[in-house]
C-alpha cells in the first residue's frame, strides 16, 4: 500500500511539473490578452459610446431637457478615464491618440461655451410658462372686460336721446374699445411669435402697447360715470401687467442664443464630431482586429495544454483503477462485512462471531470495538429486564390504589349528596339573616367537596379501568328539572334568571346513564350561571331540551345551555 501511495505521489508531482510549465506560457500570453488588446478594444468601444452619448447629451439639451448638460459632464469625466486606460494599455501609436485628444478637448471646450454657456432651457421654460400665464389669464380678462364695455357703450348710444352726445361721446368709445382690443390681441401674440423665434415680434410688441396707452389715454375723458371709470381702472391694471410681464420676458430670455446654439451643433457635428467618431471607430476596429488574433493564438495553446494533460490524466486514472480494485479486497470489503456485522447485531442477533479480529490494522481494531459492542448490547439487554419487571411492580401497585379510591370515593359520594339534599330543605324554612349566609356556605361547601369528589371517582375508575356507563330507563325532562331546581338558589343569589324549556315530545323513558348526564349537565349549567353574572347586568341562563329526530328504539335529543355572558373570544 505504501509503494502504490508512492507511486501515485510521484504522478501527481509530473503532472504538477507540466501543468506548471504550461500555466507559465498560457500565462503569458493571458496576461498581454487581459492586460493589452481585449482593454484596448473594450475602451475604444466604450469611448465611441460616449461620445456618441455626449452628442445625443447636446441635442437633447437643445430640445429643452436642461438634465442633459449634468449627463454630459458625466459622459465628459467617463470618456475622459477610459482614454487615461487606454494609454496605458493601447497598442496603437501616439500619433493617433494625440489626434483624439486634441478632437475630444475642441468638442467638449466648443460644446460648453456655444452651447451650455449660452442657451439654458430652463429660461425658455420660464418665458412659455410666463407667456401662458399672460396669455390665458391676463390676455383673456383684459379682451373680456374691453368687450364688455365696447356693448356696454354700444347700449348707451342705442338709448341716448342726445345726437350730439352719441356723436361726441358714444360713437368714439365704441372706436377706442376695438381699438384697445385689437391692440391687446395684438400685443399678446406679439409674445407667442416671440418665444417661437419671431425676431420682430419684441419691437412689434412695443408699437402696440404705444398705440394700445395713447387710445386708453384718449378714452379716459370720455368716460365718466363710476362704473366705467372703476373698469377703465382694471383695464390698466390688467394693461400694465401686461406689458411688464412682456418686458420682464424680454430681458430674461432670448430665443436667439437657441437658434445660435443649434447652428453651433450643426456645425460642432460637421466639423468635430464626425472626424472623432470615425477615429475612434478605426481604432476599436484595429483593436478588435488585434484581441481576435491574441485569443485565436491562446486558444491554440490551451488545446495543446489539454491534450497534454488528458494524456498525464489517463495515466494516473488507470492507475487509480488498480489501487481502487487493491483497496476493494483489502479494505472495502472487510468493511462491508462488518457492518453487515453491526446491523445484525443491532437487530438483536447477539450469537453472531465477528471475524477480522485477530489484524493487526484499522480494520482489526473496528472488529474488536464491535465485539466490545456486542457484549455491551448483552449486558443493557439484562438490565432492561431488569427494569421492565420493576415497571410491572409498580403498575400494579398503582392499580390497587386506583381501585381503592374509586371504591371509597363512591361511598363518599353518595352520604354527601344526602346532606346536600337536606341543607337545601333546611333553607326553605324559616332562619335568620346569619344562619341563612351559615348555611349558604355549608351549601358552597358541599357541592365543591361532591365535585372534587366526583372527580376522584373518575379519574380513578378510569385509571382502574372499572368505568362502565350504567344502561337503565329514565325520563330526561325529570334529570333536567331537578338539576335546574338544585341550580335556582345559587342563580338568584348571583342575580342570575335560569329558565328551563323541556320538550314534550321527548319520550318518558330513556335507556342510558343518568347519574353522568346529570353531572355533565350540572357543571354545564354551573359554568353557564357563573360567566354570565356580571356586575353591570343581570345574568340570564337558558335551558333548552329538544328532540331532533325518533327512530325505531334510537332518538336524538338536543341539551342546549345559552347565557348572555361574555362569552370566549374565536381565537
Amino acid at each position: 500500500m505504501t509503494v502504490s501511495m508512492l507511486a501515485i505521489t510521484v504522478l501527481v508531482i509530473v503532472i504538477a511539473i507540466s501543468s506548471y510549465i504550461l500555466s507559465i506560457r498560457t500565462e503569458d500570453n493571458t496576461r498581454v490578452v487581459a492586460e493589452s488588446d481585449i482593454p484596448s478594444a473594450i475602451l475604444s468601444i466604450s469611448m465611441l459610446d460616449e461620445i456618441g452619448d455626449m452628442n445625443a447629451n447636446v441635442l437633447e439639451y437643445a430640445l429643452g431637457e436642461a438634465e442633459e448638460k449634468q449627463v454630459f459632464e458625466e459622459n465628459y469625466q467617463e470618456f475622459i478615464g477610459f482614454f487615461a486606460r487606454l494609454k496605458e494599455a493601447s497598442v496603437f501609436r501616439k500619433r493617433r491618440l494625440d489626434e483624439v485628444e486634441r478632437l475630444f478637448s475642441e468638442y467638449s471646450h466648443r460644446a460648453r461655451t456655444e452651447i451650455f454657456e449660452r442657451y439654458d432651457p430652463e429660461a425658455e421654460g420660464w418665458a412659455r410658462q410666463r407667456i401662458q400665464a399672460l396669455t390665458e389669464i391676463t390676455g383673456t380678462r383684459l379682451e373680456e372686460l374691453l368687450d364688455e364695455l365696447k356693448e356696454s357703450e354700444i347700449s348707451d348710444a342705442g338709448q341716448d336721446p342726445s345726437f350730439d352726445e352719441v356723436v361726441n361721446d358714444d360713437l368714439p368709445g365704441v372706436r377706442y374699445y376695438l381699438e384697445l382690443v385689437d391692440e391687446g390681441g395684438d400685443m399678446v401674440n406679439n409674445l407667442t411669435q416671440y418665444i417661437n423665434g419671431v425676431t420682430t415680434a419684441k419691437e412689434q410688441f412695443f408699437q402696440n402697447s404705444q398705440t394700445f396707452e395713447i387710445f386708453l389715454a384718449q378714452l379716459k375723458p370720455l368716460e365718466q360715470k363710476p362704473e366705467e371709470i372703476a373698469a377703465l381702472k382694471e383695464v390698466q391694471a390688467l394693461y400694465t401687467v401686461l406689458r411688464d410681464g412682456g418686458i420682464e420676458v424680454f430681458q430674461r430670455y432670448n430665443p436667439q442664443d437657441k437658434q445660435m446654439a443649434i447652428r453651433a451643433i450643426d456645425r460642432l457635428e460637421h466639423e468635430v464630431f464626425q472626424r472623432l467618431e470615425q477615429l475612434l471607430d478605426d481604432i476599436s476596429g484595429q483593436a478588435s482586429d488585434v484581441a481576435h488574433a491574441s485569443l485565436f493564438e491562446l486558444r491554440e495553446l490551451t488545446e495543446n495544454n489539454i491534450w497534454i494533460m488528458t494524456g498525464l490524466v489517463t495515466i494516473v486514472i488507470l492507475f487509480c483503477l488498480l489501487m481502487v480494485y487493491y483497496a476493494y479486497r483489502s479494505i472495502v470489503r472487510p468493511i462491508t462485512d462488518l457492518i453487515n456485522s453491526m446491523q445484525r447485531i443491532s437487530s438483536g442477533d447477539v450469537e453472531l462471531v465477528v471475524e477480522y479480529q485477530g489484524r493487526d490494522d484499522e480494520i482489526g481494531s473496528m472488529a474488536r470495538s464491535i465485539e466490545v459492542f456486542k457484549q455491551n448490547l448483552i449486558a443493557r439487554a439484562d438490565a432492561e429486564q431488569a427494569l421492565l419487571d420493576a415497571k410491572d411492580r409498580a403498575e400494579s401497585a398503582s392499580r390497587a390504589k386506583a381501585s381503592f379510591l374509586a371504591t371509597m370515593s363512591h361511598e363518599i359520594r353518595t352520604p354527601m349528596n344526602g346532606v346536600i339534599g337536606m341543607i337545601d330543605l333546611m333553607m326553605e324554612s324559616s332562619m335568620t339573616q346569619d344562619q341563612r349566609s351559615i348555611m349558604r356556605t355549608v351549601r358552597d361547601s358541599s357541592f365543591s367537596l361532591l365535585n372534587i369528589i366526583n372527580d376522584i371517582l373518575d379519574f380513578s375508575k378510569i385509571e382502574a379501568g372499572k368505568l362502565e356507563l350504567e344502561h337503565v330507563s329514565f325520563d330526561l325532562n325529570n334529570v333536567v328539572e331537578s338539576v335546574v331546581d338544585t341550580m335556582q338558589i345559587s342563580a338568584r343569589e348571583k342575580r342570575v334568571c335560569l329558565d328551563l324549556h323541556t320538550d314534550l315530545n321527548i319520550p318518558l323513558e330513556l335507556v342510558g346513564d343518568p347519574l353522568r348526564l346529570r353531572q355533565v349537565i350540572f357543571n354545564i349549567i354551573g359554568n353557564a350561571i357563573k360567566f354570565s353574572a356580571q356586575a353591570s347586568q343581570d345574568g340570564h341562563v337558558w335551558v333548552r331540551t329538544r328532540l331532533i329526530s325518533s327512530e325505531n328504539t334510537r332518538v336524538k335529543l338536543q341539551l342546549q345551555v345559552a347565557d348572555n355572558g361574555i362569552g370566549i373570544r374565536k381565537e
